[in-house]
């Protein structure tokens, strides 16, 4: 039985446009960044209203703020990883009833995929420390060799997520499923990827279009000055100035950006649940 790629695609283009999943997922992509770069936001005013990087002894203060502000940083990326522990799963749930043509409500999926979110969140870290310290060791002997390696383990547990949501794994067992499933079909994962990540790249590029312009204006004027001889030090609270004089265009521009990155995950959820299912019926 051959993989049917052009089913995939139509049916998880469908799903990550849908009205029905799309807002939801966008005000989540919404208070994510706001959970997460709220911290930098703060420490970014308070740096350039103190006018720190002016001073050559800075404020004992600020300091404290600083790192207080990074401690709040990391303890919003794991924040954000608990809440996506909830996410993925109820949305891989939920695809599996759209393509069945069964209740596909997010409350029900969210019902449903409660027993696995523990499960899903331990993946999550076990799959950052797998890829991430492991291609990082690998990239102190070869940069490049780093990111092979980086890339070869992602397509091996690319249906961890999805095999423990599917057929209620462990995590011991979805590895194991994953790297099993990515092995006897390679030509077929090395396909979903290369979509997957083809997709992604279109839909940023497209809805960053609005946020590459206002950065780029910002980026002309701060050239600019950088040619003029504006002191080094001052480049930072400078550049804060400027972006803060196109705030509304920023929010805007980044806004948009967010609905493409939702559009780009939904689709990705979709496509490798989709795949995934198919190659269970092999």
């Amino acid at each position: 039985m051959k993989l049917d790629f052009k089913k995939a695609l139509a049916l998880s283009f469908k799903y990550s446009i849908s009205i029905r999943k799309l807002p939801y997922y966008f005000l989540f992509q919404i208070f994510a960044l706001l959970l997460i770069f709220s911290p930098l936001l703060n420490l970014v005013e308070i740096s350039h209203d103190s006018g720190i990087f002016q001073n050559n002894i800075p404020d004992p203060h600020i300091v404290d703020f600083i790192v207080e502000s990074f401690g709040y940083f990391f303890l919003a990326i794991v924040l954000v990883l608990i809440i996506s522990s909830v996410v993925t799963p109820t949305l891989i749930y939920n695809y599996v009833q759209y393509r069945n043509k069964k209740d596909d409500s997010l409350k029900y999926s969210f019902n449903q995929a409660k027993p696995h979110i523990l499960t899903v969140f331990g993946a999550f870290i076990t799959l950052a420390f797998l890829i991430n310290i492991i291609s990082g060791i690998v990239s102190m002997i070869s940069s490049t060799l780093g990111s092979i390696v980086s890339i070869l383990m992602t397509l091996a547990f690319i249906f961890v997520i999805p095999d423990i949501i599917i057929r209620k794994s462990s995590i011991s067992k979805s590895l194991t499923s994953s790297y099993s499933c990515t092995r006897k079909n390679m030509l077929e994962v090395i396909a979903l990827y290369i979509i997957i990540t083809f997709f992604s790249v279109a839909i940023t590029l497209f809805f960053g279009i609005p946020l590459i312009m206002v950065l780029s204006q910002s980026m002309i004027s701060l050239f600019e000055l950088m040619s003029a001889g504006t002191s080094y030090y001052l480049l930072v609270p400078v550049f804060v100035s400027i972006v803060k004089a196109k705030y509304d265009l920023y929010i805007v521009s980044i806004i948009t950006l967010l609905l493409g990155n939702s559009i780009s995950k939904l689709f990705s959820t979709a496509f490798i649940t989709e795949i995934y299912l198919q190659m269970m019926k092999k």
